[in-house]
């Protein structure tokens, strides 16, 4: 199994330019649109405001949802690399995307309340069952120790609805090899195990 996703997706999505800035989108379905800055503030699609930020007048605001975001990371000269700002509703201000995206491989502590997008590549998946509360775990690697992402029990079952069912997969073993990106605080077990809660179906993707 590929540990990297090389120049898969190159062709798939257009690294955006650095005087562009991206901004999240976790609404599914939602159409990429360019945004220009307005005085008031960031031009949204409709009528609710959802974003207060204020950039240059002359900055063009790009609005992807998580899959694109997530091709972007996964290319050669990935999207985790660059300062390229990024606006999303957990930080106040534009965050560079290298300081905001982290690989897997690169978790080494608990981020003590700091959100990241922490995307990779699945190898295997396991369902706990304790007390009737069911949580999934998509693991990176073979060691149980390492790194997991952990999907909550309160929408395991809408995720397995989400991501086996309309993706035509009939059991979580068809997740491996599937590519993530999850945003989350990376919390640390008793055991010494870093992890990620997924509590919320919009802030996790996988292609």
């Amino acid at each position: 199994m590929s540990t990297e996703a090389g120049d898969i997706f190159e062709t798939a999505e257009k690294m955006p330019n650095t005087n562009q800035i991206i901004k999240i989108d976790f609404n599914y379905g939602a159409n990429e649109k360019y945004l220009e800055e307005c005085e008031e503030g960031i031009q949204e699609p409709c009528s609710e405001q959802k974003n207060t930020n204020t950039v240059e007048n002359t900055t063009k605001i790009l609005s992807k949802r998580l899959s694109s975001i997530l091709k972007l990371l996964l290319q050669e000269n990935s999207l985790a690399d660059q300062d390229i700002r990024i606006i999303i509703d957990f930080y106040e201000y534009p965050i560079p995307a290298k300081e905001l995206f982290k690989k897997v491989r690169k978790i080494q502590d608990k981020s003590d309340g700091k959100i990241f997008g922490i995307f990779g590549q699945i190898v295997s998946t396991g369902i706990t069952d304790k007390n009737n509360i069911r949580s999934l775990w998509l693991n990176f690697t073979s060691d149980k120790k390492d790194f997991s992402i952990v999907i909550d029990e309160k929408i395991v079952n809408t995720f397995l609805d989400r991501f086996l069912k309309t993706k035509e997969l009939d059991k979580c073993e068809d997740l491996n090899g599937k590519y993530v990106l999850c945003f989350g605080n990376v919390e640390k077990s008793k055991n010494a195990k870093l992890y990620v809660v997924c509590n919320k179906l919009d802030r996790i993707v996988l292609i």
